[in-house]
């Protein structure tokens, strides 16, 4: 994690990627509603029939393609700072 300016956070992730600047007011959102959003992220992969126990079999569609296809529409999810 590095600060950029004093603005933002950039992340540099378990898997290596580091794109993405997070603001404060999107780190606070994010911990404000750290239960909610955790749980609906396992629902989504539960949901695909993925859980984070087991390791992702290699397929030609991602994780990220996957969860992606199961999230609900653009718009309807609570945004979070509000």
């Amino acid at each position: 994690m590095e600060p950029v300016g004093r603005y933002a956070l950039k992340f540099t992730f378990d898997d290596g990627h580091d794109s993405g600047l997070y603001d404060w007011r999107t780190l606070q959102g994010l911990c404000q509603q750290h239960s909610e959003l955790w749980q609906g992220y396992l629902a989504r992969l539960a949901k695909v029939g993925y859980d984070r126990a087991t390791p992702l079999k290699p397929k030609n569609t991602s994780i990220i393609d996957v969860l992606a296809a199961s999230k609900p529409a653009q718009g309807t999810e609570k945004a979070p700072h509000d």
